[in-house]
């Protein structure tokens, strides 16, 4: 019992995660990706001289309420389901399965066929700008060569990645958590930048991103597009379409996997190293980094609630449902919105007003900032933090140490509705 006790408090001693897309009252906690019961059985075996099989290690990891954190994958959870479906169908199932399976199939290759084309209009339009956009897993901080990371909270360093389709150069917008965090706020923030600096003859930029309604499919992101159409610039039409869930492989997944792959044998002591490792990514093109700081962050959910008013139904009296839209477009018609629930040319736009009574324009000065201070981090990360500092150059040391902290739910921004809900 003693020993059994001794393997519990050891597999205890890694950091879990809750989710923060948890919905309901749960005790689950999430491990990080990298790990497994295979190599915590062997971090097990290095730390006491004596051992202890994996099947016994298997067992008692499993009274635990621990899961692992599913790593991104290329297949699509909707095509395995239709297709386990399809294998042990009854003859009068097959074919609405079947039919199924298609019309989802085609939904996907529709978004590719659409970035398709609007690439080839784009490399011969120099007024179309078409980029694609997409947060990388987050970059864990210090990066450390040594097992001791595995039992510790890093600081999280983010990267938004903008993709220019016709160009194939990458733009990375990058900050910590420390800085900020990773929602919808900070997702509209870096697009409102990079649309800040685009080029004067630019009349019509279209965005393709996934639809992960916390990030990118919501009143932030729409209400920042509205703002941006109300500023002085050439700027009449800004598309903003989705990609379907399951089948979202996008350049910047290239330029993610650039990344990762050149990371494995570097060192990262503070979030500035990873800034300038990107930097160095590139070989065609160099990728181009932009440092976010608290002064990018705009509040556009306050902007959302208190310059607009997004209705629950479109001007045709029809139900507005953000999970069925494939396609926005912004113009500078001021309140308008329209909208399309596939990315067909042909389809006809509807348009949902949403101005706020008495407020018939916006400017930049209406929007606040998000933080007017540092952002707190978990009590356990800072200290976390503290004891990997002999392993972090002196002159990082202070950045560590002047980090404010409290007592905080303790979430992992990876984390996603996949992981908590596809068990």
């Amino acid at each position: 019992m003693a020993k059994e006790n001794e393997i519990l408090n050891f597999i205890k001693s890694f950091p879990s995660y809750e989710s923060h897309y948890t919905r309901r009252d749960t005790s689950k906690r999430y491990l990080p990706s990298d790990l497994s019961v295979a190599e915590m059985h062997r971090l097990y075996g290095d730390k006491y001289d004596h051992s202890v099989s994996l099947s016994k290690f298997a067992q008692l990891f499993g009274t635990l309420n621990l899961k692992f954190k599913k790593p991104k994958v290329d297949t699509c959870h909707k095509c395995d389901l239709l297709q386990c479906k399809i294998q042990v169908a009854k003859s009068e199932e097959l074919e609405s399965l079947k039919l199924e399976q298609t019309k989802h199939l085609d939904l996907a290759q529709q978004a590719y066929d659409s970035k398709k084309n609007d690439k080839g209009k784009s490399l011969n339009d120099t007024t179309l700008k078409v980029f694609c956009f997409d947060l990388q897993q987050c970059l864990p901080t210090p990066l450390l060569r040594t097992s001791l990371s595995f039992y510790k909270r890093p600081l999280w360093t983010f990267n938004l990645t903008m993709h220019d389709i016709a160009t194939n150069q990458p733009i990375c917008y990058m900050w910590h958590e420390a800085i900020t965090k990773r929602g919808g706020n900070e997702i509209a923030s870096c697009v409102f930048t990079h649309l800040l600096q685009i080029n004067a003859n630019a009349n019509h930029v279209v965005f393709y991103s996934d639809c992960c309604p916390g990030q990118n499919k919501n009143s932030f992101i729409a209400t920042m597009f509205a703002v941006f159409m109300q500023l002085e610039n050439n700027v009449t039409i800004i598309d903003h379409k989705f990609m379907v869930p399951g089948h979202t492989h996008m350049e910047c997944d290239s330029d993610h996997a650039a990344i990762e792959k050149k990371k494995s044998s570097i060192k990262i002591h503070h979030p500035r190293d990873w800034y300038q490792f990107v930097r160095t990514v590139g070989v065609k093109k160099k990728f181009f980094v932009t440092e976010m700081d608290q002064s990018n962050i705009l509040d556009f959910a306050h902007a959302s609630k208190n310059v607009f008013t997004w209705r629950k139904v479109d001007d045709n009296g029809d139900k507005f449902n953000w999970h069925d839209i494939k396609w926005f477009r912004f113009t500078k018609e001021y309140g308008n919105i329209y909208f399309k629930t596939s990315l067909s040319e042909e389809d006809p736009f509807k348009c949902i007003n949403i101005t706020k009574r008495g407020i018939n324009c916006v400017k930049i000065k209406d929007l606040k900032n998000c933080y007017v201070s540092p952002i707190k981090i978990n009590t356990k990360k800072k200290s976390d933090l503290i004891d990997m500092l002999p392993l972090v150059d002196e002159i990082y040391r202070d950045f560590y140490m002047n980090l404010t902290s409290e007592d905080m739910l303790d979430c992992h921004p990876d984390l996603t509705e996949y992981d908590e809900n596809n068990e």
